[in-house]
């Protein structure tokens, strides 16, 4: 299995999903590769969910490849509930900086 980055475009156009899945939809079919892919890997945001959506069912009606699965990056989640597990110790955080600061 190979791991390629396609592409980095220029998206001047607002970041709605219809609007990336037609761009990814325009690369794949340049580089005539729609039939191969078997991935693409984003981050949770609700545009992206529905970009995965949307795509999936455009690469299955313009390439007939039914293959299509949308993962979220494992470390933008990961990075997630960092940030939020922070925020529940900001507190304590904060006094043990102050604590540290005295000494």
């Amino acid at each position: 299995m190979h791991r390629i980055l396609l592409d980095l475009i220029p998206f001047n156009q607002t970041h709605t999903a219809i609007n990336q899945s037609e761009t990814i939809i325009e690369l794949l079919k340049e580089m005539t590769i729609g039939h191969k892919i078997l991935g693409i890997m984003t981050d949770n945001a609700s545009n992206m969910i529905a970009m995965g959506r949307i795509l999936k069912d455009k690469i299955n009606d313009k390439f007939n490849n039914q293959n299509l699965q949308h993962f979220c990056c494992g470390a933008h989640v990961l990075n997630i509930i960092v940030e939020e597990g922070i925020k529940l110790i900001s507190k304590e955080i904060s006094k043990a900086r102050e604590f540290s600061i005295k000494l």
